[in-house]
């Protein structure tokens, strides 16, 4: 059973703006460990920058580990994974 409701819209906009990313770097390809270290930190800046849009703040590493692991566990939730 799944619960699409645990679901937030930020939770949504921050997932879009990842896979936004991970699907540009297919596009252009990924030709040495710089070009992938270059499409981590554009994901990482932009749910940096979505995330602040959403605190009021630029949030620090620490704030970004904790919004994601909270955003992974709704999301986890949302399929039924656990509760």
């Amino acid at each position: 059973m799944d619960w699409p409701e645990a679901v937030l819209v930020t939770d949504r906009t921050l997932t879009i703006g990842i896979l936004a990313n991970l699907s540009s770097a297919f596009l252009g390809g990924i030709r040495d460990e710089g070009d992938a270290a270059n499409i981590l930190n554009a994901i990482i800046e932009r749910y940096r920058s979505d995330l602040e849009g959403q605190l009021g703040h630029n949030p620090s590493g620490n704030e970004c580990h904790q919004a994601l692991e909270q955003h992974v566990h709704r999301l986890r939730v949302s399929i039924g994974e656990y509760s």
